[in-house]
């Protein structure tokens, strides 16, 4: 669909009056389908954040975790019960989850990875060591009660200027030793469903363009490259333990090529076509 298009469904959608009802009606009625390729990298990012733990002599094995965002469809949840999580805390800012979506969920996890012994032993949300949060409320958690505060492709919806306060607020939520692992997406979302523009198209707009689409999609969508997260980690008072980034190479060559607009003409290809970033991070010590 074209990305121009894509904006103006969801502006349209975005304000029906009860949406949210609306689409749990319709997956009643139709069922809920997955979108494959979204799963299968969903379980692939997970795999990724655990490498680079384990890097540090870290596993997920008897923590608590809190995941930021976790959407429709529960994968890392599901995936990280086989883990031996003590418990997992699934959020959102609106209810996405629900027994449909689970479902859809799970079979498409069992098909795909017909090993995984724990699978079969759960058929709903009470079968895995989970509560689900949403609207999230961060005074549902206990200070000093969450070994790891997990995310994918959730930190590039939160605007720079509200990232800060956010993370200063989950800070002390972080048990002795806790850590935050997040997966960041850099690439313009909008690409996924309209494959004739670039993973940068959206670094050609202006600052003014961006603002009025992300009040039209009602969505946070902030551009930050990978080198920008890193002075709001420390200014929110945490330290990165480890930084993992994927470059695209056709992005590399396409950013010598795009008119970009400010700030991002300025930056080099190597920065722009960074376009996946996992982070571990570690509160500042006082």
């Amino acid at each position: 669909m074209d990305w121009r298009l894509q904006i103006l469904t969801r502006t349209i959608l975005g304000r029906i009056p009860f949406g949210n009802r609306f689409r749990e009606l319709k997956r009643h009625v139709f069922g809920y389908r997955p979108d494959p390729d979204n799963l299968l990298n969903t379980v692939e990012n997970l795999k990724q954040m655990k490498s680079e733990l384990e890097a540090l002599g870290r596993t997920f094995h008897g923590s608590s975790v809190l995941e930021i965002g976790s959407g429709w469809f529960p994968a890392i949840p599901l995936m990280l019960a086989a883990e031996g999580v003590k418990h997992i805390y699934l959020s959102d800012q609106t209810a996405h989850m629900d027994q449909i979506t689970f479902k859809a969920t799970l079979d498409f996890l069992r098909k795909n990875f017909p090993d995984a012994a724990h699978l079969q032993r759960i058929n709903c949300l009470d079968d895995i060591p989970a509560s689900y949060l949403a609207p999230f409320n961060i005074d549902k958690i206990a200070n000093k009660s969450i070994d790891y505060i997990i995310s994918r492709t959730v930190l590039e919806h939160i605007p720079a200027e509200q990232m800060i306060g956010f993370f200063q607020a989950l800070r002390s939520r972080l048990a002795p030793n806790g850590l935050m692992v997040h997966m960041v997406d850099h690439s313009d979302h909008l690409e996924f469903n309209d494959k004739s523009i670039s993973r940068i198209n959206f670094l050609t707009w202006s600052r003014r363009q961006h603002a009025w689409i992300n009040l039209l999609m009602k969505e946070g969508g902030n551009r930050l490259r990978h080198h920008e997260y890193l002075p709001l980690f420390k200014l929110a008072g945490f330290r990165v333990l480890s930084e993992k980034t994927f470059m695209h190479e056709a992005t590399y060559e396409m950013a010598k090529k795009l008119k970009l607009s400010a700030p991002y003409s300025g930056m080099t290809p190597e920065q722009l076509s960074v376009l996946t970033s996992i982070y571990i991070l570690a509160p500042e010590e006082k």
